[in-house]
C-alpha cells in the first residue's frame, strides 16, 4: 500500500492553499499515467497515478470553468474534493458538475459559496468555510494521520469529517 506519495501530496496540495498560491498538477503519460505536482517554490513531485485514485482532490485553478477535465477527475475517483474557490472568482457550475458526478465521491468541501450558482451548484452550507464574502476569511482545514487517515475541518461552524484509508 503506498500511503506516503498521497499524503505529501496532499500536503502540497494545503501548503499550496494556506499561501494562496497556484499549485500546478500535470498528468503525464510515462508508460502509465502520472501525476507531477509543482508547488509555488517550485519544488516537484512525481506521484504514480497507476493506482488510480486519490483520497482527496482539490480542484483546478479555483474551478474555474473547463479547468477541471472530467475525464482527469473521474479517473482519480476522488473520496473527497475541495473547491477552493472565491466569491466571484471560480466555482463554476461545470466544475462543481465534473466533480458531483465522479463515482465514489463521498463529500465536497467549498471555500467559498458560489452566489451566481444557487442551491443548484453549491454544497451544504456545513461544507462550506465562507457563506459571505467578509474579512477573516475562514478556510477548510486538512490533518492527515501516518496510517492514511485524514480528517477535513470546516473551520467556520468546526464541521469536521474523518477518513479511514480505503481497503
Amino acid at each position: 500500500m503506498r500511503r506516503a506519495p498521497t499524503a505529501v501530496a496532499v500536503l502540497l496540495m494545503v501548503s499550496a492553499l494556506a499561501t494562496a498560491k497556484t499549485l500546478d498538477m500535470y498528468v503525464i503519460d510515462v508508460g502509465g499515467k502520472a501525476l507531477l505536482f509543482v508547488s509555488p517554490s517550485g519544488q516537484s513531485l512525481l506521484f504514480d497515478a497507476g493506482v488510480g485514485t486519490v483520497d482527496l482532490y482539490v480542484t483546478a485553478n479555483h474551478g474555474i470553468e473547463n479547468a477541471n477535465s472530467p475525464v482527469m477527475v473521474h479517473a482519480l475517483r476522488p473520496r473527497g474534493a475541495i473547491m477552493d474557490n472565491q466569491v466571484g472568482h471560480g466555482g463554476s457550475a461545470e466544475a462543481f458538475q465534473t466533480v458531483e458526478s465522479s463515482l465514489g465521491l463521498e463529500d465536497f468541501w467549498q471555500s467559498h459559496y458560489s452566489p451566481a450558482n444557487g442551491e443548484k451548484a453549491n454544497v451544504s452550507p456545513d461544507y462550506i468555510a465562507n457563506m459571505e464574502a467578509s474579512p477573516g476569511g475562514k478556510w477548510i482545514k486538512i490533518s492527515v494521520e501516518r496510517d492514511g487517515t485524514f480528517s477535513v475541518t470546516n473551520t467556520r461552524n468546526n464541521f469536521s469529517k474523518t477518513y479511514k484509508p480505503r481497503k
